[in-house]
């Protein structure tokens, strides 16, 4: 007996002592270090001194994520899976903001990179970040010698794809800055699991039909919602919770809604023109269900 509890003295000591890194979450000094990694790694030490915080990520975008954590400040926000310590996105706000002034003050900057110099960028952070090579791509920029906004940004988006099918709104996208090539943003979107199996079982004649259906409802639907806050009562009458944000934009603005309304009604039972063959894309249901209640939060949480 009492050998077998010196055995399980000694296992649980081990596990604390090595299984740390795959048990529990990163500390948020860990999660500062790796802030202070990329402040380095895009050349932004000692250029910004803004105060460093960090706080759970609360824009919608992020919902369908959880355990995700950011560190803003020193002229980068980081988003980082804290249980497995994935990076989700790096925005270079610092570099942002100046592009954002010049823009406003009404420069132009004259388009200058070159494919290969882009391709280049795009593959060392993608190593960087994801420490695997990146699937193939091609690249489409601005033509050289063309004036564009400084705030352009010129990257690339990998769809997520599974057994050869594309999964809707699943991408891995790394921005450069248009002026220069430096590094301007990276963002993950995996929001859905990936299926155990892919089968179809409908005709593209059925995908088709159904197609139109489903655009149908959405249609009416939305045209019941815009007419539903078609006056001026209407709008003051919005419950505060569910539409704080948007009631101060809507007000004043009830004859342009209604007008919305009738062009968006006269499109219901349209056949669409179509541009490609019906495809498979991969759902999940939980974020991506139709039946959604507009411009009411709560509906995503679903």
């Amino acid at each position: 007996m009492l050998n077998k509890d010196r055995f399980l003295f000694y296992f649980l000591t081990v596990f604390i002592l090595f299984g740390k890194d795959s048990s529990f979450p990163m500390t948020e000094q860990e999660i500062l270090q790796q802030h202070n990694k990329w402040v380095d790694l895009l050349g932004l030490k000692g250029l910004n001194s803004d105060h460093v915080k960090v706080y759970q990520p609360w824009e919608a975008i992020y919902k369908a994520q959880k355990n995700l954590v950011s560190v803003t400040g020193k002229g980068i926000t980081l988003t980082i899976n804290k249980e497995t310590g994935e990076i989700i996105s790096i925005l270079n706000y610092y570099q942002g903001e100046i592009e954002a002034k010049a823009k406003d003050e009404g420069k132009t900057i004259i388009f200058a990179l070159d494919k290969e110099t882009c391709k280049n960028q795009l593959i060392k952070y993608y190593k960087l970040i994801t420490g695997e090579e990146p699937p193939p791509f091609e690249l489409k920029l601005p033509l050289v010698g063309s004036l564009i906004p400084p705030t352009q940004g010129v990257g690339y988006r990998w769809q997520r794809k599974f057994k050869g099918y594309t999964i809707r709104d699943n991408y891995i996208q790394i921005t450069l800055f248009a002026d220069n090539g430096a590094f301007e943003g990276y963002v993950k979107r995996y929001f859905s699991d990936l299926p155990p199996t892919v089968e179809v079982k409908i005709t593209a004649d059925q995908a088709r039909q159904k197609a139109i259906e489903i655009a149908d409802k959405e249609i009416k639907d939305w045209v019941k919602f815009l007419d539903s806050i078609s006056t001026e009562t209407a709008i003051s009458q919005l419950d505060d919770k569910t539409y704080r944000g948007i009631k101060s934009t809507l007000k004043g603005k009830s004859r342009q809604i209604k007008q919305e309304s009738q062009q968006y009604a006269s499109l219901i039972g349209c056949k669409p023109i179509e541009t490609k063959a019906p495809y498979l894309e991969i759902v999940n249901i939980q974020t991506d269900a139709f039946h959604r209640q507009y411009m009411q939060p709560e509906a995503y949480e679903k």
